[in-house]
C-alpha cells in the first residue's frame, strides 16, 4: 500500500490506470501543468449537435457521449434488427460487454449535468435512468440507462437544467490483487510495536474499500473460523453485482487484523452494479461518519477518475480528512512508466494517413516526432486525459483528437 494525498489519485510514476475517451470526445491537448482555480460556470452548454449521423463523433447526436456509447448504440440497433433472443448484455453482437457494465438492454453511464441538479436528475429518471449514485458538487449522476434513450439523454436541454455530456461506465480496477504472505507486520515493525510497546490499535477503527468482502466460498465466516478475522466486522455495503467478486476486501481486512489486532474493522464496497466513483465517495464518507473510521484504505481505481483536479472520490477524501481527521491510504498500483505525460507542443505538419494539420510533437528536441510508436502485446485500454476542467459546464476549451494508426498508416 502506498500513502497518497487527495490530489490526482491516478497520477505519478506508479499512478493508477486512467480512463479512456473524455466525455466530449475531445482527446489530447497536453499543456504544462500549473496551479489554478477552476470556476464553475452555470450557463447552458454551447455545444449542440449539427449532424444526424450517429457515427459522427464530432458533430453527431452522440458526439457528447464518446465513441464507446456510439458503438453501443449502433450495435444495439443491429441487435434489434437481428431479432436475436435474450438481452443485449449477453449478446454476441455486444463487443464491449467485457469492458462496460450492462444490465439487460441498459448500459451503465455517468451523466454530467448543468444548472438545477434536482431537475436534471428528475429529467434523467423520466428518460428511464435507474440512478445508482450521484455527486451533487460535481453535478454527476450514475446509473443504468436504456440504450434506446442514449440520444434523448445526450440532447436534453432546458433553460435551467439538462445534459452536458455522458460517458460509459467501465468496470472498476482492483489493485494489488493476489495471494501473498503478509510481510507488512515485520516491514512496519508492527510486531515490535505490539510486543514491546503494547500498541495494538485499540480505539482506532480502520475502514476498507475494495471489491467484495463476503461473497467468495464461506465469506467472512471462513475468516472468523480460521482466526484471521474477529466476528464483529462492520459491513456497511458489500458487492451487489457480478463484477470483481473476489473478496479482496476480506483479504485486506485480514492484513489489517494481523498488523493492528485491537482495531475496529469496517468495510464498504468501492462500487455498485449501477454506479462507480459516486459509490466510492459515499463509502468514504460513510466509513468516516457511520463507522467512525480514523484510518481508511482502498485498492480500487477507475479509468475515468480526474487526473488534473480533484475528482469525486478525491473530494470525499479531502472532506473526511478536513472534517474528521481521517488518514487515507490508497494502493498505488504497479503501472510505473506504462504511460506518457507531456506539455502540448503544437506544430504544423503532415502525418501519413491523416494529412496536413496541427499535431502534437512528441520529441522535445529540435527534431519533430508527430507520432508515437506503441507496441501492444495483448488487448488493453487506451486512456487519455488533459488539464482542462473536468466537471465544469463550458469548462473545456480545447478540441483534440487522438488517432490510432497501424504500421501502414491506416486509422484503426
Amino acid at each position: 500500500m502506498g500513502s497518497v494525498n487527495d490530489k490526482g489519485r491516478d497520477r505519478g510514476p506508479i499512478g493508477r490506470n486512467g480512463r479512456n475517451d473524455r466525455r466530449r470526445q475531445a482527446l489530447p491537448n497536453m499543456e504544462s501543468l500549473e496551479l489554478r482555480t477552476l470556476l464553475d460556470g452555470q450557463a447552458v452548454p454551447a455545444w449542440i449537435s449539427t449532424s444526424l449521423d450517429v457515427a459522427d463523433v464530432k458533430n453527431g447526436p452522440l458526439a457528447n457521449a464518446g465513441t464507446e456509447l456510439i458503438q453501443v448504440y449502433q450495435q444495439y440497433q443491429t441487435y434489434l434488427a437481428s431479432g436475436e433472443q435474450g438481452s443485449f448484455a449477453t449478446s454476441s453482437l455486444n463487443t464491449q460487454k467485457s469492458a462496460i457494465k450492462f444490465s439487460g438492454d441498459s448500459v451503465a453511464v455517468r451523466v454530467f449535468v448543468y444548472g438545477d441538479f434536482d431537475k436534471s436528475v428528475t429529467g434523467l429518471q423520466q428518460q428511464g435512468l435507474v440512478v445508482g449514485g450521484t455527486a451533487r458538487d460535481q453535478k454527476v449522476v450514475e446509473g443504468f440507462l436504456p440504450i434506446s434513450k442514449l440520444t434523448d439523454v445526450a440532447a436534453m436541454r432546458a433553460d435551467d437544467s439538462g445534459t452536458d455530456g455522458l460517458s460509459a461506465q467501465a468496470y472498476a480496477i482492483s489493485r494489488s490483487l493476489g495471494s501473498a504472505n503478509n510481510q507488512a507486520e515485520q516491514g512496519q515493525l508492527a510486531d515490535i510495536g505490539k510486543t514491546q510497546y503494547k500498541v495494538t490499535g485499540t480505539g482506532v477503527t480502520v475502514g476498507v474499500l475494495s471489491t467484495s468482502v463476503n461473497r467468495v466460498a464461506g465469506g467472512l465466516a471462513d475468516s472468523v473460523r480460521t482466526g484471521d478475522l474477529p466476528n464483529n466486522v462492520n459491513v456497511l455495503f458489500d458487492n451487489d453485482g457480478n463484477s470483481l467478486v473476489t473478496d479482496e476486501g476480506r483479504a485486506m481486512l485480514e492484513h489489517v487484523y494481523d498488523i493492528s489486532p485491537g482495531s475496529g474493522l469496517a468495510y464498504h464496497n468501492g462500487f455498485s452494479a449501477a454506479a462507480s466513483e459516486t459509490v466510492m465517495a459515499a463509502g468514504i464518507r460513510r466509513l468516516a461518519i457511520e463507522a467512525n473510521a480514523r484510518v481508511i484504505v482502498d485498492d480500487i481505481g477507475f479509468r475515468d477518475e480526474a487526473y488534473y483536479q480533484d475528482g469525486i472520490s478525491a473530494t470525499a477524501i479531502t472532506d473526511v480528512r478536513n472534517t474528521r481527521g481521517v488518514s487515507y491510504f490508497s494502493a498505488a498500483g504497479n503501472d510505473r512508466n506504462a504511460g506518457f505525460e507531456s506539455p502540448f507542443r503544437g506544430v504544423t505538419g503532415t502525418v501519413a494517413g491523416l494529412g496536413a494539420g496541427r499535431y502534437m510533437d512528441f520529441d522535445p528536441s529540435a527534431t519533430q516526432a508527430l507520432s508515437m510508436r506503441i507496441v501492444a502485446n495483448s488487448a488493453g485500454q487506451f486512456v487519455f486525459q488533459y488539464d482542462n476542467p473536468w466537471f465544469v459546464t463550458n469548462g473545456v476549451t480545447s478540441d483534440v483528437d487522438v488517432f490510432l494508426l497501424d504500421a501502414n498508416g491506416t486509422v484503426v
